[in-house]
């Protein structure tokens, strides 16, 4: 069985197995940038102007956050305690009751934000911004690039990746961070590390896969602009990009999977569970599209 919420005309479309039906959006006029799936009942969203949306297990609800500001960036540890980053620095914290605005050492604008624990975390931004959360405060951390970094990922508090504009890669190793060679020069969007494989996606239809010693091509036509990836695991994960693109990683091998809609697809997050899931939130402004506040969601059977 499916599930699936798109956008298009303000529209949300649910997919039950045989056809389309339309359901209530919470929001319209706002673009959607990241989010974070708790479980299959609770999950948030954020984007422009501050909007945030929470999941309650049936429905997205909308919560009022402590400003304006664009958001870009979220990781929800658990249902009492999350980060969203965006423009400007800004970091907002969630305590379980309500988001509130936290100090921020830039004023850079910050991407990415990943959470070892409740007590450690790093986000990344422009000019090569790195940020470590220890519990207490979030400081500035010596970078090796200045590089637009757009996604990060940490394995453990020893070990994580970032990546960023110009085939960026960073690598940490527990005492600093470090540039991995690279392939390719082209413009990284985001990175998906599970067990001894990762993967990381951006523009031209870019994927790069880890074989545990380097980072190598991989071609998977169409190359469409790959905007986000999430893996379940080694064997099973799945890709979103512009126009609509959404490609499975199973079988050794990435397929196009069929979708309703031509807009493009900014984050992806699966969740595994009783309840499988796979969620996609879609750029509201592009493709001369007006209608905003878009989201692709599909409850899959993940194997």
């Amino acid at each position: 069985m499916m599930f699936g919420l798109w956008g298009g005309g303000s529209a949300i479309m649910r997919w039950d197995g045989v056809a389309w039906t339309a359901v209530t959006s919470p929001i319209t006029f706002r673009s959607f940038n990241a989010l974070s799936m708790i479980s299959a009942t609770d999950g948030w969203i954020v984007g422009s102007q501050g909007v945030a949306l929470r999941w309650n297990g049936s429905s997205w609800v909308t919560v009022s956050g402590p400003n304006t500001a664009w958001l870009y960036g979220l990781d929800m540890v658990n249902a009492n305690n999350g980060w969203a980053v965006g423009s400007g620095g800004v970091i907002w914290h969630w305590d379980g009751n309500e988001w509130s605005s936290v100090d921020s050492p830039t004023t850079e604008s910050l991407w990415t934000v990943d959470m070892v624990s409740a007590t450690e975390g790093w986000a990344a931004g422009s000019n090569g911004t790195l940020l470590f959360w220890d519990g207490n405060d979030w400081s500035v951390v010596d970078s090796p690039t200045s590089a637009s970094l757009q996604s990060i990922r940490m394995i453990s508090a020893n070990e994580g990746w970032a990546v960023g504009s110009g085939g960026t890669i960073l690598y940490w190793n527990g005492i600093n961070w470090s540039v991995v060679n690279s392939p390719i020069t082209t413009a990284f969007r985001d990175i998906a590390v599970t067990g001894s494989m990762g993967w990381v996606v951006g523009n031209n239809g870019t994927f790069l896969r880890w074989n545990g010693v380097e980072w190598q091509t991989a071609a998977n036509p169409p190359f469409q602009p790959m905007n986000g990836i999430d893996m379940l695991s080694s064997s099973n994960g799945w890709a979103v990009g512009n126009n609509g693109v959404i490609k499975q990683w199973q079988n050794n091998t990435w397929s196009i999977v069929s979708t309703p809609t031509t807009t493009n697809l900014n984050a992806v997050a699966a969740v595994s569970s009783m309840m499988h899931g796979l969620w996609v939130i879609t750029d509201s402004f592009c493709a001369g599209m007006v209608a905003l506040g878009q989201i692709l969601v599909a409850l899959l059977p993940l194997i």
